[in-house]
């Protein structure tokens, strides 16, 4: 299916490439109207409850002894941040109490015992990336722990990117080096605007310095 898709995109810019393109009037106010959140796929108006688990389950056991399948990016939500930010459109859970993590580590479990379990086991993990939320919301002590369960249930690829969000307000240097000693390789954080007065309007107050 990558393929496909990669063959596709260069028809598609070779296309463009012949054809030059108008810009009209008609053209931007046939285009000017909002869409949906672009960082995942499929995107949101996508979802229905008419796909179940059980199709879920499915399409995990139709992958198994696909040549073709390919490695495994495994994308890891942890939803908690200690503010909202106001021109946040992710699923996050606003609180200052850190022990609700455990109720959520024990279903990631779950989770990951029931994805594995689906899956070819000589399937190897090429992209591992934690987003939010805030992932080091998570004290370094459970970033260790969590990245420890995934590589029990994952063969990591000796080339993976392992990625993680990070918050420059609430990481500190033991969640850098827990990152650092779990295997992590690349890190992004957010810097919407070093504008004082933006920042206050947008709640996300995050100095030069502490960036």
């Amino acid at each position: 299916m990558c393929r496909l898709m990669r063959n596709r995109q260069a028809k598609h810019r070779h296309s463009a490439m012949k054809n030059d393109v108008t810009v009209t009037a008609d053209l931007l106010r046939r285009y000017d109207r909002p869409g949906p959140r672009y960082t995942s796929y499929p995107t949101a108006p996508e979802w229905s409850q008419e796909f179940t688990g059980v199709d879920y389950k499915t399409a995990l056991l139709r992958s198994r002894g696909n040549d073709e399948a390919g490695g495994l990016a495994l994308y890891v939500h942890i939803p908690f941040c200690n503010e909202r930010c106001l021109y946040c459109g992710c699923n996050v859970v606003i609180s200052k109490k850190p022990e609700i993590v455990g109720k959520f580590l024990d279903y990631m479990v779950k989770e990951l015992n029931l994805l594995s379990s689906n899956l070819d086991s000589g399937r190897r993990l090429v992209q591992l990336h934690f987003g939010g939320g805030t992932p080091t919301y998570l004290s370094p002590h459970q970033i260790r722990w969590l990245t420890t369960i995934i590589f029990e249930h994952f063969e990591v690829d000796s080339k993976a990117e392992v990625a993680v969000e990070v918050d420059p307000r609430v990481t500190t240097k033991e969640h850098l080096e827990a990152l650092r000693s779990s295997g992590f390789n690349r890190i992004s954080m957010g810097v919407q605007d070093l504008d004082s007065e933006v920042q206050r309007i947008i709640g996300r107050n995050q100095s030069l310095e502490e960036t």
